[in-house]
């Protein structure tokens, strides 16, 4: 059964605004001098919201929060270290395995051009 286009349509906007802080996080990054503070905001933004796409994807209500220790509180209690663990991992197999590397490619692909 396909899924409920709702929940798609939801899901891919809380993705498509994490791209977009992570946009905002690129051109704070490329400033001259980089806007530091600014760019861990965002990318912090980015945490966030990409994890409420994962939450809204598997249908876990959320309260409106910024707290990424709140979040991760519904991921079965993980926390940002978890995030941070997470990142690393796929950061490495994205450098290390073409396969990734090209699955990772095409989903920030479809992300940014707005495909499902």
């Amino acid at each position: 059964m396909p899924p409920d286009p709702g929940l798609v349509a939801e899901t891919k906007a809380w993705f498509l605004k994490a791209a977009a802080d992570l946009r905002a996080a690129e051109c704070d990054l490329a400033a001259t001098p980089p806007l530091l503070e600014d760019a861990a905001f965002h990318c912090q933004q980015a945490a966030e919201k990409a994890l409420k796409g994962f939450l809204t994807w598997h249908s876990v209500p959320f309260r409106k929060t910024h707290s990424l220790e709140e979040i991760g509180g519904h991921l079965g209690g993980r926390d940002h270290t978890t995030v941070i663990h997470a990142c690393e991992k796929i950061g490495g197999l994205e450098r290390n395995d073409k396969k990734t590397h090209a699955l990772l490619a095409e989903l920030v692909s479809q992300v940014k051009s707005g495909k499902n």
